[in-house]
């Protein structure tokens, strides 16, 4: 028996999405993903990656770029549309704290939503996170390249070192490499992951061996096939940058099975390693288009949800019928940010004009995800095949 699952883009809350889902009788934030929420609920398990603490009112909104706290009803809205797990190992998961980060937590658990990637305590860090679907057993992980420690200075300690996982130093800290200052990532990489550097020795190596021991763990509870959740890369770099891909390759090594990258906010090609499938990244599910006052990255109203087919085949769990269902985010009239099946849009939803925009974006993102320059043109269809 074969199941599918769904992973999606980084799912964010802007200032002004929560301005728009207010309403009389209060936040709604249910339009936002109605346009695709059957095609979500079509899955047998729906992964994303929650790009925001949903901490509580006592720690404050979101009032400002890039320190974010989204309003508890966020999460109603997710597990309506049947999200059942959230990676919670990113760059804003300690926006509000260790506090913020346990409230979250506890508000994913009281609407039934799992989560991997941040922890209450070292007991419940080191359970390993597996989810038995029709006889398979799947292992997840979830990691981040950082915090934005150097923003917020919620800097974890020696006493609650458990709460994130973290592929690298914090930043700030010595051997962290900075992955905002695109300028340096090249030679920081050189530097300190491929000569036999004391930084790395002194402050890296031991991140990595804690990520190693995760994966042994997860294949010694009996997963049969490993999930990355990798939160890492620069923003809005048109490609993965050489740290991204040297800690891709590295996973590739330990024989992780599929490796689902986010953080750089713009679609990303998938590729096939000789172990694992990527895709380095898939885009932002919700955002608002035109917010970003820094500037935003092309297409970055644009996501995917990956879809794979799994079945066990001569007693091992077999990856096939991997898909694209393109989406983006539409402002509605009342200044919603809500995501469209792209395809839905140039059918049933705009005008001849902005369909013509529509088919060439979409010709590119597809093409693009599948790893090749062509620009030709694909015919509409429910699902983008990617061998």
């Amino acid at each position: 028996m074969s199941i599918k699952m769904q992973f999606t883009g980084d799912i964010l809350c802007q200032m002004v999405q929560t301005q728009a889902c207010s309403t009389e009788n209060g936040l709604d934030y249910s339009p936002v993903l109605k346009p695709i929420c059957k095609r979500l609920l079509e899955c047998d398990y729906l992964v994303g990656n929650l790009e925001t603490p949903v901490a509580g009112e006592k720690y404050g909104y979101t009032d400002r770029m890039y320190q974010f706290n989204t309003p508890e009803i966020f999460l109603n809205m997710l597990a309506d549309c049947g999200f059942h797990l959230l990676s919670t190992a990113n760059n804003h998961c300690m926006d509000r704290g260790l506090p913020g980060l346990i409230s979250t937590l506890d508000h994913l658990d009281k609407v039934g939503l799992e989560h991997v990637g941040t922890y209450r305590s070292q007991e419940e860090r080191d359970r390993p996170y597996i989810r038995e679907l029709s006889g398979m057993r799947f292992g997840f992980l979830s990691y981040t390249y950082g915090t934005n420690a150097f923003f917020h200075h919620n800097y974890l300690s020696a006493d609650n070192h458990w709460a994130v996982n973290l592929l690298q130093p914090e930043e700030g800290r010595p051997g962290a490499i900075d992955l905002l200052n695109r300028k340096t990532v090249s030679t920081r990489v050189k530097m300190l992951y491929e000569q036999d550097h004391p930084l790395f020795r002194e402050h890296i190596a031991s991140y990595l061996e804690q990520l190693k021991q995760d994966i042994l763990a997860l294949r010694k509870a009996g997963a049969e096939f490993l999930v990355m959740l990798l939160h890492c890369g620069g923003q809005h770099d048109i490609e993965p940058d050489d740290y991204t891909k040297w800690i891709v390759r590295w996973l590739d090594e330990q024989k992780v099975d599929l490796i689902i990258g986010n953080h750089q906010h713009i679609l990303h090609p998938c590729v096939k390693l000789k172990h694992a499938f990527v895709a380095y990244c898939l885009g932002n599910l919700t955002d608002t288009p035109d917010y970003n006052p820094n500037g935003r990255g092309i297409g970055e109203e644009y996501s995917v949800l990956l879809q794979c087919e799994f079945e066990k085949f001569q007693g091992k769990v077999r990856m096939q019928n991997v898909g694209l269902i393109p989406v983006i985010s539409v402002l509605d009239k009342h200044g919603r940010a809500v995501v469209y099946e792209v395809t839905d849009l140039i059918s049933n939803r705009c005008k001849n004009g902005e369909q013509q925009s529509l088919l060439r974006d979409l010709a590119h993102f597809v093409n693009l995800m599948r790893g090749t320059d062509d620009e030709s043109p694909v015919d509409l269809a429910p699902i983008y095949p990617l061998g």
